[in-house]
């Protein structure tokens, strides 16, 4: 399984981004090549969050834009809404004290921590993910 990071969500979906082409085709490739791809919920919340968000966008989506994306993801036969599981808090911490992460990588700690508890892996722009030793990591964009 591979879970997918806000910031691919974010690419795929605005046609603005240099990134948007990249994203749209390995975001649609996944969908049909993969068993399942997992959405944590906080990371719809922040694709909801920032893509309606006229400080951060450009064109930022209307709300009802965005819930209709996030819902026809949901729907999606192919996507897990990923939840922690029972050994979520222990990994957390320790995933936190070993990368010594503080601030705002505390939200991408419980990301990898996500991905590491249901052995899937992490796809994100976001390079800072590879100081997880644990972590199986993919950067999509970069890769293609």
């Amino acid at each position: 399984m591979k879970i997918v990071d806000a910031n691919l969500l974010l690419y795929a979906f605005d046609s603005e981004s240099p990134s948007h082409t990249k994203a749209k085709t390995w975001l649609e490739r996944i969908y049909r090549d993969d068993d399942l791809v997992g959405l944590p919920r906080h990371v719809l919340l922040a694709f909801i969050r920032i893509s309606t968000n006229p400080r951060i966008m450009k064109t930022p989506a209307k709300p009802e834009a965005a819930l209709a994306i996030v819902e026809s993801l949901i729907s999606h036969p192919k996507t897990l809404l990923v939840e922690c599981g029972p050994n979520h808090w222990p990994l957390f911490r320790s995933l936190v004290i070993r990368a010594g992460v503080s601030g705002p990588s505390i939200s991408d700690a419980f990301l990898a921590t996500l991905a590491i508890e249901h052995g899937a892996t992490l796809c994100s722009c976001d390079e800072g993910f590879r100081r997880y030793a644990d972590l199986s990591f993919e950067n999509p964009i970069l890769r293609s």
